[in-house]
């Protein structure tokens, strides 16, 4: 089941997702829940609010209105002249601007001159309406109640007066709360049902049946009873066409404080419901959703994590398997795409790809390596390249063992032809050599006593090469101090010139002091003439001092530079004094060696002299076996030449057929047997092979 690293990693994020959708959806239904009867507190609450707000708000522009109105000389004016219609087309753009309902007017004995809610009622005594008592009597009161035909109302009345400050008439501004536009205003408002009660009458209500408006009904005693008991508003249930509500109920109280018309604002606990299991479907048709394309998402993240790996192990068990590591240009192009992404599988498919790469590098290196070319040059990605340092191992391996075979192989084939040529002069030269170890012998004798005298001049000449080399070390001292005392006199101009510097700010301070002084005799006029030639001889003095000041800084400033080239000079011949004490302490060594090496030359020569009776006594035998030697050497000659032919079909790098060379062997030309000069090649020398 989790074989695959795609199961692994999406059957168990597909699971917490699902696990975590699922305690999701049972805790948002279970908060949903909780939620839902806080939520018509919460909303009851902010209907209150509202509803407050929305009756102050009522209270304050009937106020505005007829205070605005009372407080308008045109409108006194108007008033006095007692015309209903001039009044009525003065009142009316008034009831849009303050947003009123009607505007009454009375004249200071009660009795009503205009109605702009009924123009053609007017001239009945109207004294008795509280609002209009309280203005007579110089009183501006706001209040809820009927007026007349109108059977809920809020309404201000405020006395006119005119200008000897008499009562002329009386201004009553109101809102009627029983019509349509007010509730459905306040619905639009608070998002509620709204019902307005005239006593226990329901005379206006937004709730509906059949299209129309619930009017006439009657309100639950038991609620009308508590709203005249408790006088104040109150939060209860309520049910509406056998719909349960959560209700405030909002008593308005008459002037004398006693309730007479009821607001209902309630809400429905089914429409509240609904909204909760409408908002917990979409919730877990949400997290579905979300699964869904988590999984997808998750899918996608997968199958771009794996399709690399798996196209990659592929590869690699194919390779393990079949040791085949040549990456065909398709595979190849898709691995470049997959290493294109940045992330850590792009980078472990470059990697790889390097690595395959660095692999068919080598394995084309030793294929040519395989056809006999030792100089290919290998080049190494790091320190750490095992394949390449192996192979430069490998190559500097067989370059040393084909160059020693090589080399052997041409002077074994030289010293066999010599041997088979000096075998058969051996015999006769028999005689001739008996007379020329003779010879020898006295000629090594003499060599001899020469060593001896080399010797002892070596060593005279280690003693003289110690004495220079003391002379040296003395002279290297001295121009250490010399290094030192230049360093000293360069610190000493820096400091001088430091001083000049000052010197300068000074002659600069001194121009500008005499500048002013100068400035100053000229404000003085004639009296100032005396002391004007001392200033500007003080500014003389200071532009000279300043000039020179800036010269000695140069001169100062040279100095520096040549002592300066003078300690760069120092330097060089200290470091050139080292080499040639270096130099010298090496030449003692080499002398001291000479000297060694001539004593153990001489000692060396001694016993060579009795070697050379021997060899007399061996140059009878080297007759009757060069015969021998001749024929055997005819065949190795033979199998030499075999060899070299073989060897011949490998490229070798520079110097491959020097390492290590045989000496020739020549029986007619003792001298052959020393090494040859300048052969090119030194077996710790490894810079022909290059650098990796």
């Amino acid at each position: 089941m989790f074989k695959t690293l795609k199961s692994k990693i999406l059957i168990p994020v597909a699971a917490i997702l699902l696990v975590v959708i699922a305690v999701l959806v049972v805790y948002t239904s279970i908060e949903f829940t909780e939620f839902n009867e806080e939520t018509i507190d919460t909303k009851l609450s902010m209907l209150s609010n509202s509803l407050n707000d929305y009756l102050r708000n009522a209270e304050q522009s009937t106020y505005t209105a007829a205070l605005t109105l009372a407080a308008n000389p045109d409108f006194v004016r108007v008033l006095q002249g007692r015309d209903a219609a001039e009044i009525i087309s003065f009142l009316t753009p008034y009831i849009d601007k303050f947003q009123i309902n009607y505007i009454t007017i009375a004249d200071g004995d009660g009795i009503a001159l205009a109605r702009t809610a009924d123009p053609s009622n007017f001239g009945n005594d109207i004294s008795g309406v509280r609002s209009i008592a309280d203005a007579l009597n110089g009183m501006t009161t706001t209040s809820f109640g009927a007026g007349g035909a109108l059977r809920v109302t809020c309404h201000t009345g405020a006395p006119v007066y005119d200008t000897n400050g008499v009562i002329v008439g009386v201004v009553s501004a109101g809102i009627r709360l029983d019509q349509d536009s007010v509730v459905d205003g306040l619905k639009a408002l608070l998002n509620a049902e709204v019902t307005l009660f005239d006593g226990d009458e329901r005379i206006n209500t937004t709730v509906m049946q059949n299209g129309q408006r619930i009017v006439g009904t009657k309100m639950s005693d038991a609620v009308y009873q508590r709203i005249l008991d408790e006088k104040a508003q109150f939060v209860g249930t309520a049910t509406v066409l056998d719909v349960p509500f959560s209700a405030i109920y909002r008593p308005l109280l008459n002037s004398n404080g006693e309730p007479f018309a009821t607001l209902f604002v309630g809400i429905s606990r089914a429409s509240l419901t609904e909204t909760t299991n409408v908002m917990i479907r979409n919730g877990i048709i949400i997290g579905v959703v979300g699964l869904i394309i988590a999984v997808l998402i998750v899918l996608f993240i997968v199958n771009k994590i794996t399709k690399p790996l798996v196209d990659l192990a592929v590869f690699m068990t194919n390779a393990g398997t079949t040791g085949n590591v040549i990456v065909s240009p398709a595979e190849k192009q898709k691995m470049q795409r997959y290493a294109e992404s940045k992330d850590e599988i792009g980078k472990v498919v470059d990697g790889c790809l390097h690595f395959i790469h660095h692999v068919e590098e080598s394995a084309h290196e030793l294929d040519i390596i395989a056809d006999g070319d030792l100089t290919v040059d290998i080049e190494m990605l790091s320190e750490s390249d095992t394949i390449a340092k192996s192979l430069i191992h490998m190559l500097d391996n067989l370059n040393n063992i084909f160059g020693e075979i090589q080399a052997s192989s041409s002077q074994v084939s030289t010293g066999s032809k010599q041997i088979a040529d000096g075998a058969q002069t051996l015999a006769q030269g028999s005689t001739e050599q008996a007379a020329s170890v003779e010879q020898l012998s006295a000629s090594i004798s003499e060599i001899a006593e020469r060593t001896k005298v080399n010797a002892e001049t070596a060593s005279r000449t280690a003693k003289l090469s110690d004495s220079i080399r003391e002379s040296a070390e003395k002279g290297r001292r001295q121009m250490d101090e010399m290094i030192t005392a230049v360093k000293d006199i360069n610190d000493a101009s820096k400091s001088i010139s430091k001083i000049i510097k000052t010197i300068d700010d000074i002659a600069f301070q001194t121009n500008i002091l005499a500048l002013n002084a100068a400035v100053e005799a000229a404000r003085a006029g004639v009296h100032g003439k005396g002391f004007a030639v001392v200033a500007e001889e003080v500014r003389n003095l200071a532009s000279k001092s300043a000039e020179a000041a800036k010269e000695t800084g140069e001169m100062i400033q040279n100095s520096m530079n040549k002592a300066e080239l003078g300690s760069n000079i120092a330097g060089e011949t200290a470091a050139s004094l080292n080499e040639i004490l270096s130099g010298i302490t090496e030449s003692n060594q080499l002398v001291v060696e000479i000297a060694e090496s001539s004593e153990n030359q001489s000692h060396g020569i001694s016993q060579i002299n009795v070697g050379i009776d021997q060899v007399a006594q061996v140059i009878q035998q080297n007759s009757a076996t060069a015969e021998e030697s001749a024929a055997a050497s005819e065949e190795m000659s033979g199998q030499s030449d075999m060899l070299q032919k073989l060897v011949a079909q490998f490229k070798l790098k520079s110097g491959g057929a020097d390492f290590n060379a045989l000496p020739s062997m020549s029986m007619s030309k003792p001298n052959q047997h020393n090494l040859p000069e300048n052969t090119g090649y030194s077996q710790n020398n490894s810079d022909s092979f290059g650098k990796y």
